[in-house]
């Protein structure tokens, strides 16, 4: 389905607005099956779209235990010399950490589905300032390559005979911190690149850009927002008296 840019980022607006305003399973839930449907039916590959986000979701998943541990309740699954560590209102605040996070990051996913051009003159024509919406999709574009420098330098010390999963936490976490330097210079130095490269080609050289590139909706764009408008209506009707 070839959706306009500001179609899909008022759906992803919705997804990840309501995900935050709502707290409820059920309400996450329906949002977490919602994203995966519009995924599928804008013909995204979900199995490749986790493979970036696999490390964030083992994040998450930590996360929500920790969630579930400290948040106390009164039916009582694991208990330890009268401490309550695992509940039932515990385990749901855990999920419900779990279903919003993940909705969240699928809803950014539909992003994915359009080009750099199209996300940049889609909020160029919302009254987006050039300077932001060029920086937005930079800054999309610039985490991969940061992901891929941490990847580089862990497989560099794997090289050299360090075993990463032999160490201990503590050796881990000191591991990293002096990783992480080194990493973020050559990120700065990977961003005064960039950015010398902007300046060269004249980037601000005139107050006002002009594109020869224009968005215009149809008929199944104008559907597809009225349905947005929908859903929200709904889900609100729906969930919104649900504590």
């Amino acid at each position: 389905m070839k959706l306009d840019p500001r179609v899909k980022l008022s759906i992803l607006c919705t997804l990840s607005t309501l995900a935050i305003l709502f707290q409820n399973v059920r309400s996450l839930l329906v949002l977490f099956v919602s994203c995966l449907i519009i995924l599928m039916l804008l013909k995204c590959n979900i199995k490749r779209l986790l493979k970036p986000f696999k490390s964030l979701i083992k994040l998450v998943i930590i996360m929500s235990l920790i969630q579930s541990v400290f948040s106390q309740g009164n039916h009582v699954i694991i208990s330890f010399f009268n401490i309550n560590v695992i509940t039932v209102e515990g385990l749901i605040r855990g999920l419900e950490f779990f279903l919003r996070m993940l909705t969240i990051l699928f809803s950014a996913s539909i992003l994915k589905t359009c080009s750099s051009r199209e996300i940049i003159q889609g909020l160029t024509q919302l009254k987006v300032p050039y300077d932001l919406s060029l920086m937005a999709v930079m800054g999309i574009k610039f985490l991969p390559i940061l992901q891929q420098q941490f990847s580089d330098t862990f497989i560099a010390i794997q090289l050299r005979g360090v075993d990463i999963k032999k160490q201990t936490l503590k050796e881990k976490v000191k591991l990293i911190s002096y990783l992480l330097m080194p990493v973020v210079a050559g990120a700065i130095e990977t961003a005064k690149k960039v950015s010398i490269s902007i300046q060269l080609r004249g980037f601000r050289a005139y107050p006002t850009r002009t594109s020869y590139y224009s968005l215009t909706l149809n008929k199944i764009d104008y559907i597809i927002l009225m349905c947005n408008l929908l859903y929200v209506a709904l889900f609100i009707l729906c969930f919104g008296g649900i504590n």
